[in-house]
This record gives structure tokens, C-alpha cells and sequence, in this order.
């Protein structure tokens, strides 16, 4: 039990030195998976992270743009120059469809659809996209 007592105790550590619930659960799974390991190559047989609770985070809450200011961001662009045809489009497409920047630059022109986007994303995984409704527009010159 003393191995317990002193994780218990450097977690209260952080704690009181303000570390954030993230940070303190990040050194929870590191500490598990360690543990984990021990086990594994048999230098212990208890696991004495099996009962310890993990921290509830907080969720971020994250400040999107209103559909004024993605309006003011391609309205910026123009398509008199190949960039700024280009920009355009890039910021009209993730304001569009929320997809990630990586996502975008790394679109095919066989996932495009008339509705939809076939978008190969975060964790190597597949997914359809569609457009979101907003009240602005792209319109070209």
C-alpha cells in the first residue's frame, strides 16, 4: 500500500501547485502504462493503478467565428490571382464543411461529390462530409 500512498500523494502534489486535471491525467495513463509494462516482464504482479480514479476534466469550450466574420474573411480574397482564388476557396471550404486543414490539403478529386465529401481524416479513418447551411456565399467574378 505505501507505493499507492505516494502516487496519491504527488497527485495531491500537483494538485496544490495548480497543475491542470489534464496534465494530472496525462501522468495517471503514463504511470498506468508503466505500471502495465511491470507487469508484463513480470517485475510485479499487483496492479496498484487498478482502483486509482481518474480526474474529470473540464471541457473547453471553443470560440467559433460567426457567419459575419467568415463573410469578412472571404470576402478578403478576390479571384484575381491564382493565391487568392485559391484562398478563397480554402477558407470557404472549412468554414463550409468543418473539416480539418490536413483534410483539405489532402483532398482528391475522386472524394468529391455533388453532396458530399469523402474525407480521409484523424486516426486514419473514412468519413462523409457534407455542407453546412450558412448565411454567406463564395461568388465568383
Amino acid at each position: 500500500m505505501f507505493i499507492k500512498d505516494l502516487l496519491m500523494e504527488f497527485i495531491f502534489d500537483l494538485q496544490i501547485k495548480n497543475y491542470s486535471d489534464r496534465t494530472i491525467e496525462t501522468y495517471n495513463y503514463n504511470t498506468t502504462d508503466f505500471i502495465q509494462y511491470l507487469i508484463a516482464e513480470e517485475y510485479v504482479t499487483l496492479n496498484i493503478m487498478a482502483r486509482t480514479k481518474l480526474l474529470k476534466e473540464d471541457k473547453t469550450v471553443i470560440q467559433t467565428f460567426t457567419d459575419k466574420e467568415v463573410a469578412k474573411m472571404i470576402e478578403a480574397y478576390d479571384f484575381k490571382t491564382y493565391l487568392n482564388a485559391r484562398n478563397k476557396v480554402f477558407v470557404a471550404m472549412l468554414a463550409d464543411t468543418g473539416i480539418r486543414l490536413s483534410e483539405l490539403i489532402n483532398l482528391e478529386t475522386d472524394w468529391i461529390n455533388d453532396t458530399n465529401l469523402k474525407i480521409f481524416g484523424k486516426g486514419a479513418k473514412w468519413r462523409y462530409v457534407g455542407h453546412q447551411q450558412s448565411s454567406y456565399s463564395v461568388q465568383a467574378c
